[in-house]
């Protein structure tokens, strides 16, 4: 069944491109829909990643190294936008909103460093990370230690789901 992996990412990614490019056709302009697309593409963004990395096609998009970690941020506060924003549609939105951003540029700040290894370095840690799977997890991401990241962005994306 894991032969199947990347496949099924690929095609859920394009899936939904094509729908992101279905609803700029349909939809008026709109700050909601902004938001809509932001998360669609966090997702599709998220699927592509998983592609890249299961088809060891991430060593020739190098550009996908812990990338994704900035979109797994974003998604709840871009979805957490996109339901206030369908419950008030009258209410504008006030700048103490701009709080639910700091975690997404906090975690951009956070891995610039390991979006700007060199490729060839880059490609040794994936080498590495298909010589053991484990081997990304206890590597720091960027200025967080080993391990914390992604149990932070599911505590978060809790909390909003609590909210």
């Amino acid at each position: 069944m894991s032969d199947f992996v990347p496949y099924m990412s690929f095609l859920t990614s394009a899936t939904g491109l094509l729908f992101i490019g279905y609803i700029l056709t349909r939809l008026k302009l709109s700050f909601t829909l902004f938001l809509l697309i932001t998360i669609v593409f966090s997702i599709v963004y998220l699927e592509f990643y998983v592609y890249g990395l299961t088809s060891r096609h991430i060593l020739h998009m190098l550009f996908l190294y812990r990338s994704p970690n900035f979109f797994r941020a974003l998604f709840p506060a871009a979805f957490y936008f996109y339901v206030w924003k369908m419950l008030n549609p009258t209410k504008k939105i006030k700048p103490i909103h701009a709080l639910h951003l700091v975690f997404p540029l906090l975690v951009l700040i956070a891995i610039m460093p390991d979006l700007m290894l060199p490729d060839q370095e880059k490609i040794n840690i994936l080498n590495g990370f298909y010589k053991n799977s484990t081997h990304l997890l206890v590597r720091n991401v960027g200025f967080f230690p080993a391990k914390t990241l992604q149990p932070t962005s599911i505590i978060i994306c809790l909390a909003y789901v609590a909210y």
